[in-house]
């Protein structure tokens, strides 16, 4: 595998106030009351998760430290691409480049991001994101 030096993509969901399970939390968790520190490189549960065939991703805020209100994690984009078309009932997202060029679909719009660029996608909106690359310049 090849080091990563930075995060490139965050994504949060601002999520129904029902809480839900996400990765790496169990029904037995206990929502926090105190303030959460993630390091860099770390994962919110200390265990980072790979998704969709090998996208690492660290959740840095889950549904149970927010009462379901709040899911932040971040993707580190080895390679191109990125998940299918897929829609959210409960919640919007949002995405934010840190560094690298991504593409975004939401609806049947297309939209290009680069650093310090951010998009959200409605609920009940179809859309989907892939990785570009890294930034030419």
């Amino acid at each position: 595998m090849i080091p990563i030096n930075r995060r490139t993509f965050i994504m949060a969901a601002a999520v129904a106030v029902t809480p839900t399970l996400t990765l790496g939390q169990t029904s037995d968790s206990k929502r926090i009351e105190t303030g959460m520190l993630v390091k860099t490189d770390q994962d919110r549960f200390m265990r980072r998760q790979t998704v969709l065939g090998g996208f690492p991703i660290d959740s840095k805020v889950s549904t149970q430290d927010t009462d379901g209100g709040l899911f932040i994690i971040e993707n580190l984009n080895e390679k191109k691409g990125g998940p299918p078309r897929h829609l959210h009932n409960e919640q919007e997202e949002w995405f934010y480049a840190i560094e690298g060029e991504y593409l975004l679909e939401i609806g049947e719009d297309r939209f290009d991001l680069g650093p310090g660029d951010s998009i959200l996608a409605p609920r009940k909106v179809p859309h989907a994101w892939a990785f570009k690359g890294k930034n030419h310049g």
